[in-house]
């Protein structure tokens, strides 16, 4: 069984991932995920699977599903509010793509990652200059997988076609309730779980557990802090607000995601 876990770039599919990994395959202390790579249309699955023993493998990706290898027997696609996803986008691209040297260095972007505005005079300017880019699906990433909504719309296609092997949920409910999200997803699939293995995997991940079992793992810290909801809508200014929704309004409220009001 190859299941692909696919979402838009800084939607949760990093965490998902892991979550479904664990959850069905279990975790050996100091061991590696099983795939940490994504898949893209230039390699064929085999190249992605680094333990051909193990009955289940899990990849993900942010491509379209008609760009995956016909191997892949199972999708799961993870969709998340755009608001959260451009602020998200802004942090992670502006931060932690910078080199993880030591624990001081990671404690320090963490900060500023938390912190994004802190005492930065100009980032009005660079977060208003980031939304027209993201709208315009003018940044690197959107070149790849499109724009945001067009990528969510291609895979909410596909799984509407082939519901026996593909199935979707919204970040936040993931974020809010992991053990209902994840039990959902496996019974849509028809894939076999066991409760306690999921709600292991859930403690596991809590970053404050995955620092503690593979402190040297520094790549997956942005990855394993779960993203809070609603954040970028507190930064984003009156305008920035209104060219999202005049961008995505109508993905947005399909999805079942509300319109913020550009006078807040």
């Amino acid at each position: 069984m190859i299941i692909c876990v696919a979402g838009y770039p800084r939607s949760g599919t990093n965490w998902l991932q892991r979550l479904i990994v664990y959850s069905l395959n279990g975790y050996v202390p100091k061991a590696v995920i099983v795939n940490p790579d994504r898949i893209d249309p230039n390699h064929t699955i085999n190249q992605f699977i680094k333990n051909p023993n193990k009955d289940i493998q899990v990849v993900r990706t942010h491509h379209y599903p008609d760009h995956l290898p016909k191997e892949v027997t199972h999708f799961v696609y993870i969709y998340r509010n755009v608001y959260d996803v451009i602020f998200s986008a802004y942090k992670y691209f502006r931060f932690y793509k910078k080199p993880f040297t030591n624990n001081i260095v990671i404690k320090k972007i963490k900060n500023i990652y938390m912190n994004i505005s802190g005492n930065d005079p100009d980032f009005e300017k660079k977060i208003s200059i980031y939304v027209k880019k993201f709208c315009k699906g003018e940044l690197s990433f959107a070149k790849k997988f499109g724009k945001w909504d067009e990528n969510i719309i291609e895979w909410m296609n596909f799984c509407d076609r082939n519901n026996h092997k593909a199935t979707s949920l919204p970040y936040e409910q993931l974020h809010n309730d992991p053990c209902k999200m994840l039990s959902n997803v496996f019974d849509d699939l028809d894939i076999h779980y066991e409760k306690k293995s999921v709600l292991e995997a859930i403690e596991f991940l809590k970053i404050e557990n995955y620092k503690k079992q593979i402190p040297d793992d520094k790549t997956t810290l942005h990855t394993m802090y779960k993203g809070q909801i609603g954040l970028g809508v507190e930064k984003f200014g009156a305008e920035d607000i209104s060219l999202i929704n005049k961008t995505f309004g109508n993905s947005i409220i399909e999805l079942g995601y509300d319109t913020i009001n550009d006078n807040q």
